[in-house]
């Protein structure tokens, strides 16, 4: 009785630990309304050359599309890599929704500000997160907003080529 006792045991240490191991290698899906914000972004663009095509509604999980990376722990984008791109288009507010966002990269797309503007776009101000802003050879112009500086974990900016 003890020796099935303990073989009982050791399974469930065994089973329990597995379990462990999977759980903490899982990868979380995006959050529904971070899906929302992209497919929102993508709606402005005028995509040539197809970088987008993954960023489908049906496809759930945003994480998985081109030029997306997520946290593994929670799920949030904390990365959007869709510069070097031929990318047409405005470039939308919707990005706030994406507050966990570090790394930006819009370099040498044709991302015009809202309203097609090619004033810097303020509301990048308010990503706060951001450690990475890479908008070389866009065509913004003009002055950078002040708010910029608030911008407290940027480590990365690059803004070269533009006016």
């Amino acid at each position: 009785a003890i020796a099935k006792l303990a073989l009982l045991l050791a399974t469930a240490a065994v089973s329990c630990g597995f379990f462990v191991v999977a759980h903490a290698h899982a990868q979380k899906s995006c959050w529904p309304r971070e899906r929302d914000a992209l497919l929102a972004l993508k709606q402005g663009i005028n995509d040539t050359d197809g970088v987008l095509a993954s960023w489908q509604k049906l496809r759930h999980d945003c994480c998985r599309w081109t030029g997306v990376a997520c946290s593994n722990e929670t799920g949030h984008v904390t990365e959007l890599h869709i510069g070097l791109s031929w990318l047409f288009g405005q470039i939308s507010p919707s990005l706030l929704s994406l507050q966990h966002l570090e790394y930006l990269d819009l370099s040498t797309t044709s991302l015009l500000g809202p309203n097609g503007s090619s004033v810097f776009p303020d509301f990048l101000s308010s990503l706060h997160n951001l450690r990475h802003l890479d908008l070389a050879g866009t065509p913004y112009s003009g002055r950078v907003p002040a708010r910029l500086s608030n911008l407290s974990n940027l480590e990365y900016l690059d803004l070269s080529g533009t006016s």
